[in-house]
């Protein structure tokens, strides 16, 4: 199954976005409970897409933001190629 589809399906932009608002320290209790269930929709959601467990790491390290160019190895983009994601991951400094 091709990760674009599987992903479509999950509403992953719900999911982004509810964590995404819960960035800030001062935030209603509403936003914050969210937020942590939408991280925990994340991680199942990175579980039922049947990776193997380099990219399921990967996958959570860029989800903590902890990602580094060091964490990846030719089967990681072998798989982002695959996928055709290469324009939506990001490196930041």
């Amino acid at each position: 199954m091709r990760l674009s589809k599987s992903i479509v399906g999950a509403n992953v932009n719900v999911i982004i976005t509810r964590i995404v608002a819960g960035k800030e320290w001062d935030i209603d209790q509403a936003i914050r409970k969210r937020m942590f269930e939408s991280i925990d929709e994340a991680i199942d959601l990175i579980n039922k897409l049947d990776l193997n467990d380099n990219i399921v790491l990967f996958l959570r390290k860029l989800m903590n933001h902890s990602a580094s160019i060091a964490d990846i190895d030719d089967t990681i983009i072998e798989w982002i190629k695959k996928e055709k994601i290469e324009n939506r991951i990001k490196l930041s400094f």
